[in-house]
């Protein structure tokens, strides 16, 4: 196994421990955000403009939903409680970024990942039939462990997965990646895996499942999002 950016066990460790600028920025929102795990890997490429991640298998919370036009936000049939963040009894909960936004077909697909701290609980529950979705939509909502490791090329983005903009930046990517010989990995129907990750937003969990949604505000100029495309191992 390798560590984040091939670093020592440390550097990792408070890497995901110290509260990151908009952690900091945003105090009041939620508690620091888990980060997803990824390493640069060691590949000679001319153009500067983008940046090569490894990912390893995480397990995740997947949903799909028909609608076109809420790739913004999780579905509320994602959702399996409340967490209570005020009074008395207020909760304790984990936090995890960035969120996974795809197009498959007819359909966004959100993939969240789970927080490691609940990956020891055998009965993590997944959300019930939501009265709010209606059943010509299809809503889906599942756990899924996607056992091979990922490779792919990303750019930052400061808008939202479904902005104009993102077209054009899917194009650059797509055309710098070949330039570099690397090979995009394709769909059934021969199109290549584009992804958004929404790091402005992070998904909330207790030991009873994903119970809350918090976005932060961040300046366009940020770029925190990114686009990203699958490539070949």
């Amino acid at each position: 196994d390798v560590l984040d950016g091939n670093a020592d066990a440390m550097k990792s460790i408070f890497g995901q421990w110290i509260p990151r600028f908009w952690d900091t920025y945003h105090f009041a929102l939620t508690t620091s955000a888990e980060m997803n795990p990824k390493w640069t890997p060691k590949v000679n490429k001319k153009s500067g403009n983008y940046k090569l991640h490894k990912l390893p298998p995480v397990p995740s919370v997947v949903d799909r939903f028909r609608e076109d036009r809420l790739a913004q936000a999780i579905p509320n049939h994602s959702f399996c409680t409340v967490i209570k963040t005020v009074g008395r009894r207020m909760e304790r909960y984990v936090a995890t970024t960035p969120l996974e936004v795809t197009k498959v077909k007819k359909r966004w697909e959100w993939k969240i990942a789970v927080p490691v701290e609940l990956l020891t609980n055998p009965i993590l529950p997944l959300p019930g039939p939501d009265e709010n979705s209606h059943p010509l939509l299809e809503p889906l909502c599942t756990y899924r462990y996607d056992f091979e490791e990922r490779m792919v090329a990303v750019v930052h983005f400061g808008g939202l997965a479904q902005d104009t903009e993102v077209e054009d930046v899917r194009e650059k990517l797509y055309d710098m990646v070949v330039q570099d010989g690397l090979q995009p990995k394709l769909t059934e129907d021969g199109r290549p895996q584009f992804f958004y990750w929404q790091s402005d937003a992070k998904a909330c969990y207790t030991q009873d499942g994903l119970g809350m949604g918090v976005y932060d505000n961040r300046p366009m100029f940020a770029k925190s999002n990114c686009v990203g495309l699958e490539l070949k191992p």
